[in-house]
């Protein structure tokens, strides 16, 4: 692993350990390997050449998460809100007191703190989408937008397939894979197989592919079907206990709570599972990819039940702490506002206010930090083609009736990989003969569930995840932990951990007490 990307700014002159090639101090990959755009954006930190103006952008998609705090007249910037922390409060471990309350609440709500709170006082993330200078000598800060989605903007009369099919071509063309081997995660869905096709068609090397799986899958059973359509060296491993009863712990320690197990079977896969010999591959993911094609797009009747802030925090607020949430209401409302008010400068139809919300906030707080994982724990360069800006407002301008269900996006990468996409997936349509076996193996499981709730004897291969059992026959013991601290942090009384969750809970707020109690120490 790399060293951390770290640096102080104080006022007027620079840390003297800190070297500014070129007045621009880039933090892409790291410094041993720093690149200035990541698919044609600049991202990163800047510095002006008075050195008393010190500029941070993320991308369109925030791949790579920036924190800042201001700390003793000092800027502090790092892409690890972990290691800031450390060095703002000089502990091991978080404390009680070192955690934002607030931050703390909308990461049981919403997976993950709003707007531009962490977990901790004091520390603050870039948010996709935005630049933030900052002021050494009067010690303030400025913040924009350079990149919001524009959801639904543009009519279906000025949408021509060709340009479409050449603009998904291009999604590779900033990928250098020239003499290398790949490794590309590879599922049943969409958005691996359309790279999947794309990188058998640049790569000249040998592509290495894999899938994860908790038992016998069918998505395992289509992605090794795409894969051998394709010649790739294809390989399916198997997630156990270790994954969510340890692994689990230490990323979310490592990310600052910014991860929990809800989300870890990917990098525990890279980091446990691969040979040597293929973690120490270059990787290509398809993330971003399905929210930009309208994998989150709802109908007209769905939308309207969020377009809100206030609506949005009550289809949200299912909690076990509910006295809690319902005291600091105003400040979680507050934040959600922020992204509305972002939102009313795009011109989106007013019902699509959700949709954008879980592009700008919800997925960057999910899916963002695995992929730095990757790049920061591993260091590999990490390759996500569809954060391209020119993609993505093409695919989120798109009216209602193509972006529903990805229904366009499907056309067109069937137009282009015929093969590939008459391949079966793991999305059947209502009351085909799948949908029907796979409502069988549902009826069936539910059946041994009944009989003992933590059976692992019969698990439906259809299922992607199985967040219960991983909850209760592994995670129990972290979660009542993490129940102990949230008691010590808001000083109440500790809750009752009860399954199944689906009841008083949901499997996000679990597994961020999970992550919680590896954080804080007590």
């Amino acid at each position: 692993m790399d060293e951390m990307i770290y640096y102080e700014f104080e006022k007027n002159k620079l840390d003297p350990q800190a070297s500014i090639p070129d007045n621009y101090l880039n933090v892409l990959y790291f410094s041993t390997n720093a690149q200035q755009s990541h698919n044609g954006e600049k991202v990163g930190i800047f510095v002006n050449e008075y050195l008393n103006e010190i500029t941070i952008m993320s991308t369109i998609a925030g791949v790579l998460p920036i924190f800042w705090a201001w700390h003793e007249k000092k800027l502090l910037v790092s892409d690890s809100v972990e290691y800031l922390r450390a060095k703002i409060y000089g502990r091991e471990r978080a404390s009680p007191e070192d955690i934002d309350k607030i931050a703390l609440l909308e990461s049981i709500l919403f997976d993950g703190p709003l707007a531009k709170r962490t977990l901790f006082n004091n520390i603050q993330k870039l948010q996709i989408g935005q630049k933030i200078n900052f002021f050494l000598d009067r010690g303030e800060q400025q913040c924009d937008w350079f990149w919001l989605p524009k959801i639904q903007t543009s009519a279906a009369a000025n949408i021509n397939d060709d340009d479409t099919i050449a603009l998904i071509d291009e999604l590779m063309s900033d990928v250098e894979l020239s003499n290398k081997e790949v490794l590309l995660p590879l599922t049943g869905g969409l958005d691996s197989r359309l790279l999947a096709g794309l990188i058998s068609k640049k790569s000249p090397s040998k592509v290495h592919s894999y899938t994860f799986q908790r038992g016998a899958s069918y998505e395992s059973y289509c992605a090794k079907k795409v894969a051998r359509e394709l010649s790739f060296n294809h390989s399916i491993f198997n997630l156990g206990a270790d994954c969510y009863r340890n692994f689990s712990m230490s990323s979310s320690q490592v990310s600052g709570g910014m991860i929990t197990g809800m989300h870890t079977h990917g990098i525990y896969c890279c980091e446990r599972l691969l040979s040597p010999e293929l973690s120490a591959l270059d990787r290509v993911f398809g993330y971003f990819g399905d929210p930009l094609t309208g994998a989150m797009t709802e109908s007209y009747a769905e939308a309207d039940l969020s377009n809100s802030p206030e609506k949005i925090f009550d289809k949200y607020k299912k909690t076990i702490f509910s006295d809690l949430v319902d005291r600091y209401k105003d400040e979680i409302i507050a934040d959600l506002k922020e992204s509305y008010f972002a939102f009313l400068t795009t011109d989106s139809p007013k019902n699509t206010y959700h949709e954008f919300w879980k592009i700008h906030q919800r997925q960057n707080n999910l899916i963002t930090h695995l992929f730095s994982y990757h790049r920061a724990q591993h260091s590999v360069k990490v390759h996500t083609p569809f954060v391209n800006r020119k993609f993505a407002d093409y695919f989120l301008s798109l009216p209602y009736e193509l972006r529903s269900n990805r229904c366009y996006f499907k056309k067109i990468a069937l137009n282009i990989f015929p093969d590939l996409f008459y391949i079966p997936s793991i999305h059947f349509p209502k009351k085909s003969s799948m949908a029907r076996v796979e409502s069988t193996f549902k009826f069936a499981e539910d059946f041994f569930n009944k009989l003992n709730p933590r059976q692992e004897f019969f698990m439906s291969p259809f299922v992607y995840e199985h967040h219960e059992k991983n909850l209760v026959n592994y995670m129990q013991g972290s979660i009542m932990d993490g129940a102990f601290v949230f008691s010590e942090i808001f000083e109440s009384n500790t809750a009752s951990i009860e399954f199944p969750v689906w009841k008083k809970s949901t499997p996000k707020e679990y597994y961020r007490l999970s992550a919680l109690g590896s954080v804080v120490k007590i």
